[in-house]
């Protein structure tokens, strides 16, 4: 499609706010009205009582919308707490929201669903009945649709807010073809980073819609990312992306110290177990990081189309291998693992099932972190059918380094769709079908019965002051390090001579 035809995205009203409306005086009436007599006042007793109780009811009006505002300020930014329940979400405040919701279940999920087999019950849903909603900063409680160049992929469109909506009760995402920016296409990222955060423990549902046109490389994402890096922002993911490390090691050093030299390009873990005592750090004496798992991911390969689930990890094992006597692959007919097990920048353990795109398919993520890492696993499904789980026993200690760990960080949501070398090297631009939409019929987020934790603040795994600290890097997407944000790494032990 030519850019004059997709030019709409950027003009179109559905993304324009209304006018204020105008106010007038007829002047012919004003005109005809007949001056009162005031030399001779007279005062009606009724009418001035019935003022005097009109004035009563409006300061009575008047103080209750100030005690009303007090209350709801105190509920906002204060977690509702009931034995383990957590439901406080952020520390943000919003401006006056169209359609506020007050629980963060969608009032249009089906009552049938809010729960899952015995232990699960519904936290968080999102059914995207409401057509023509808007995602730009600030307009949603829940989700934001960026305004950014994805760097990090070297994606060849840029994303902005309008490209994201709901229609015919979806979420929409359409990548179309149209020069922005010294690119050549537009496409929506949304993100609900530092709003809504899920902790520990979940099972997410996603039933979509993934494009046809993956089959020309394009790359439809639905995945959850740790609340210290926010997605597309270079600074915040330098040495928080993709640690889910608790150890003090060579696992945290800078291109971490291996037999297999170059195995790895990562800075070091910035916010480490054994960082300086009065060093920069959310939670001084726990490794802290953000690591990745992405519930699905559309590819093209082999000529099959294939959901691809993963999990992403640092440190590294040897070769980024990690034990797959640990690894349980529910069909082997039609999910494989994939040969795309790391790179220098994260180790993957990542499988593909082949599925079509004619339809709406349900994918699931379910996870639990346990102190005892063990214990700790993450299933995949497609459609209620397993494909294959991750047991923590995957990311045991090897020679040089100690436990990964399942994820314990506060996780947010992300959904995107993206054209890029780094995702599929046989791209066909030329056969693209545009636009192409990647439809969300509904998010659905499940959490143990008694270990409700909604937060992107937790209080054993804190982000909120850490990021208010460092705004800088959080706000500004241009910047690709921490050092550029104007920040440095913390001391540590091994690097170090300090009390930890």
């Amino acid at each position: 499609m030519s850019s004059t035809a997709s030019s709409s995205y950027l003009t179109s009203k559905r993304f324009n706010y209304l006018d204020n409306p105008f106010y007038y005086i007829d002047k012919e009436l004003e005109d005809n009205v007949e001056p009162k007599n005031q030399t001779k006042p007279k005062i009606d007793i009724k009418k001035s009582f019935r003022f005097i109780i009109a004035i009563v009811v409006i300061l009575l009006i008047f103080i209750l919308a100030i005690i009303f505002a007090i209350m709801s300020s105190f509920i906002i930014n204060n977690p509702i707490r009931n034995g383990d329940k957590i439901e406080k979400l952020t520390n943000i405040t919003y401006p006056q929201l169209k359609a506020i919701r007050t629980s963060l279940i969608d009032p249009d999920t089906p009552k049938n669903v809010t729960n899952f087999q015995d232990n699960w019950t519904l936290v968080f849903s999102d059914e995207f009945e409401i057509d023509g909603r808007t995602f730009h900063e600030g307009d949603d409680q829940f989700f934001t649709a960026v305004d950014i160049y994805y760097s990090a992929t070297h994606d060849l469109e840029y994303y902005l807010p309008q490209m994201v909506t709901t229609t015919e009760g979806n979420l929409e995402i359409t990548f179309d073809k149209f020069n922005y920016s010294g690119l050549e296409y537009v496409s929506g990222m949304i993100q609900s980073w530092n709003k809504l955060c899920f902790n520990k423990q979940a099972r997410v549902e996603i039933k979509a819609k993934l494009p046809f046109d993956i089959k020309h490389g394009l790359w439809p994402a639905a995945w959850s990312l740790g609340n210290l890096a926010r997605p597309g922002f270079l600074a915040t993911t330098d040495g928080t992306w993709p640690y889910t490390y608790d150890e003090c090691d060579s696992g945290i050093l800078p291109n971490q110290s291996t037999l297999n030299e170059g195995m790895s390009y990562l800075p070091g873990q910035k916010l480490s177990k054994c960082t300086c005592l009065g060093e920069d750090h959310p939670s001084p004496g726990i490794g802290r990081g953000a690591p990745e798992i992405d519930i699905i991911e559309g590819l093209y390969h082999y000529d099959k189309f294939w959901g691809v689930q993963t999990l992403q990890v640092a440190p590294f094992d040897e070769w980024w291998r990690p034990d797959y006597d640990y690894v349980g692959i529910e069909n082997t007919n039609i999910t494989i693992i994939r040969e795309d097990i790391g790179t220098v920048y994260q180790e993957s353990i990542s499988l593909g099932t082949q599925l079509n795109t004619s339809e709406f398919h349900i994918f699931t993520m379910e996870y639990k972190s346990s102190l005892n890492d063990i214990d700790s696993y993450i299933t995949f499904a497609i459609d209620g059918i397993t494909t294959f789980s991750i047991n923590g026993s995957a990311l045991h200690p090897n020679d040089y380094i100690g436990w990964r760990q399942i994820t314990k960080e506060p996780m947010s949501l992300v959904f995107n769709m993206g054209l890029s070398y780094m995702w599929n090297q046989d791209l066909n631009t030329d056969e693209l079908q545009l636009p192409s939409k990647f439809l969300i019929d509904y998010i659905r987020i499940y959490q143990p019965k008694d270990a409700i934790e909604m937060t992107c603040d937790p209080k054993d795994y804190p982000t909120d002051d850490y990021i208010r600290n460092h705004k800088n890097a959080y706000e500004n997407s241009n910047l690709t390090s921490w050092k550029s944000a104007g920040y440095s790494f913390p001391k540590n032990l091994l690097l170090n001579q300090c009390k930890v």
